[in-house]
This record gives C-alpha cells, structure tokens and sequence, in this order.
C-alpha cells in the first residue's frame, strides 16, 4: 500500500508541472541566430529550438535557466548539423520541418494536424489538436539520451548516447528497457558482444518501465504501481533541486543534480552506474583501448595501431604497417608479439589447449600465419 501511494504522489507532482505551459502557434519560425532562436517555457528554464552543435546547430530541447545549458533532447540525430541559414518552421498542417538554403526541407516531427504546440515547465515539448485538449504527439514519450522528472522509460525503448559532449549524433551506446523487465547497458556496435550493465530484474517484466521523480529517486516500476528496484537511494536535496538522468557519451548512467538556487553550480553527480570509468565496450573503437588518468579516460591504440581521428576516438585506431604475406623471412626477428595487461577478449574464436604457458602461447600465434593476437588466460 504504501508503494502505491508514493506513486499516486509522484504522478500528482509531475501533472503540476506539466500545466505551465508556452503556446506556440502555426506559422511560428526560428533562427540558429539572431533574437528569435529557441520557445521559453513560462518560467525560461527549458526552451525549444536551435543551439550549437559541432560544425553547425542541432535542434531540440535545452536547460536555458542554467550557466552550462544543457541539452536534454535533441531531433533528428542522424542529419545533423544543420547551417546558420536554417529555419524552423511550425507549418500550417502541423509539422515542425527545417528548411536549408537549397530549399532541402527536412521533416523533425510530423504532428499529423497540430495547430498548437507548447514548451513545458517539465521540459516536455507536446503537440496539441485542434481544440488544444488532445496531446498528439510529445518528447517525453521519445526520449534521445536524458530521462527527465515525470519522463518514463517505456518497455522496449532506448537511449542512445551521443558521439561527443558537442556533437549529439548518436554515439556508440544504447540503454534498453527490455520487456523481460530487465534494464540494460548495450554497446552500439554487434560485434563487441553481451551486455555490460544490467538492473539483474529480468523476469519481472513485461510492463516494467524506468521512472525518475523530483527528488531524483530512480526506479523501475512494474504496471504504474509496484517498485521492483530502487537504482538510487532517497534523501537527495528537494528544495530548488533539478534532476535529469542521461546515458553519458562514455555510456555510463549518471544521475545529476542541479541546485536552481546558485547558479554558479555546475551539475553533480549523485549517482552513476559505475565507478569504472573504461565500463562501456567499444569506448576507444576498434583496435583502442581504454585506461584512466587522473580520473579522465584515455585512449590508446594496441601495439602498430595509430588514431584515426582525434576528436573521434569512437573510429579507433589503423593499422601503422602493412603485411603483404604472412610467409616472411626472417620472420621471428621481423615480427614479435607485444604484451597488453588486463585486456579481455569479447569473443574466442579458436582456441589452443596445449598452451599451458604465456611463452608458448605467443609463440603458437607466432607460428600461425593467420593469428594476429592471442588471449593467454592462465588456464
């Protein structure tokens, strides 16, 4: 009973604030600049619209109300970036489309019929029928890389991460709420394997979804009423407190928490999924690896790999040399097997049984004109 009634709270608190609301109304336009950039929200914490994205702007929804503003959902994350000269235009059939230069016009959310739309106090943008009574479409229901408070997330939904803190094209990471009831961290990419986090609640499904309320308490809820798991624990600040969840661009879940009080604050964390920074697979790409110095996350390419792009460590790491044939002279001085400690293979392909030794193991994939690294387990 008591877990009911907490629901029947938190539902009341999110309704509060989804009422105020900014009416926007057809034929309304935006710029990347100028004075007219982005809807405010009734108290201009959240707005809608462009804001800079790399090597041009994106559009979506940002916290206006803080120093850092951050960017909470963002449209159309495989066209991105759009140029300076785009326009965002409310339509008179009820679509918000982008209109480039060269008269490309790309469709961000198609309302089928809106005649009103409204940036929320919540950080919901909804799109309204006719009468403005009829909610036909809305970001909490497709959600990009943030969880906000009042926001859920469905059975069979997912974040995705984005590729960069300035570019919010999709990253290399996904978390999914499966229909098993299980909450889980994926990498983006099929060849790195299972999972690498997960709420360990598969089986109490199918109707569990992830939930977020005011005082930043993170759980999954089975059919709107029973808790199944309390990710975070109860006793966070609540007084002028702003929380939102986000898949993070190294794929960690972090919960922050923004004090609306002191601006001057950036946002802290309270809670993360993990404390190992290098926890998501594939961080550094193909070929890269990860390790952490002073408390920031580097990568590294194996040994004759080198980094593809700087500002992309996602793309990973080439190879500095070529083989034309594995069929070399000389070839035990011409090639020799580096050593990479606390590396873990994500797949076994073959395997040497008679390789009781780190030594014959190396020399077994030394003698192999098609092994290119070797996985020695001690066992």
């Amino acid at each position: 009973m008591a877990s009911f009634i907490a629901f029947v709270t938190i539902i009341s608190l999110a309704t509060s604030v989804a009422n105020a609301q900014s009416n926007v109304t057809r034929g309304s336009s935006l710029k990347p600049t100028g004075d007219k950039t982005s809807w405010l929200s009734p108290s201009g914490l959240y707005a809608f619209g462009f804001y800079p994205q790399s090597q041009g702007y994106a559009v979506g929804i940002y916290i206006a109300g803080i120093p850092e503003k951050t960017v909470v959902w963002t449209a159309t994350r495989d066209k991105l970036p759009f140029t300076r000269n785009a326009t965002l235009s409310f339509t008179s059939d009820g679509r918000l489309v982008v209109e480039q230069t060269q008269g490309q016009e790309i469709n961000l959310i198609d309302g089928s019929g809106a005649s009103l739309a409204s940036m929320q106090d919540s950080g919901n943008f909804v799109l309204y029928d006719t009468n403005g009574t009829r909610v036909l479409w809305q970001s909490f229901d497709n959600p990009t890389e943030t969880l906000l408070v009042g926001q859920r997330l469905m059975p069979n939904r997912n974040l995705f991460s984005s590729v960069s803190e300035t570019d919010q094209s999709i990253g290399v990471f996904q978390l999914i709420m499966q229909t098993d009831g299980n909450l889980v961290l994926y990498p983006d990419m099929a060849f790195l394997g299972s999972a690498y986090w997960a709420s360990n609640t598969y089986g109490d499904g199918p109707n569990v979804t992830l939930n977020l309320d005011s005082s930043g308490f993170l759980y999954l809820l089975q059919n709107s009423t029973f808790f199944i798991r309390n990710l975070t624990q109860e006793g966070y600040p609540e007084k002028d407190a702003l929380y939102l969840m986000k898949l993070d661009v190294d794929g960690i879940l972090r919960l922050y928490y923004h004090d609306l009080s002191n601006m001057s604050r950036n946002g802290a964390v309270k809670w993360a999924s993990t404390s190992n920074k290098c926890e998501g697979k594939g961080l550094c790409g193909p070929n890269g690896y990860c390790v952490v110095d002073n408390d920031a996350t580097r990568c590294r390419c194996i040994p004759g790999f080198e980094v593809i792009d700087v500002g992309r460590r996602r793309l990973g790491c080439r190879r500095t040399y070529t083989v034309e044939s594995c069929k070399i002279p000389d070839a035990e001085t011409a090639i020799r097997m580096a050593e990479l400690n606390n590396v873990a293979l994500n797949e076994a392909t073959y395997a040497i049984p008679k390789a009781p030794t780190q030594d014959e193991c190396s020399s077994a994939c030394l003698n192999d004109c098609n092994c290119e690294a070797a996985l020695f387990t001690g066992q």
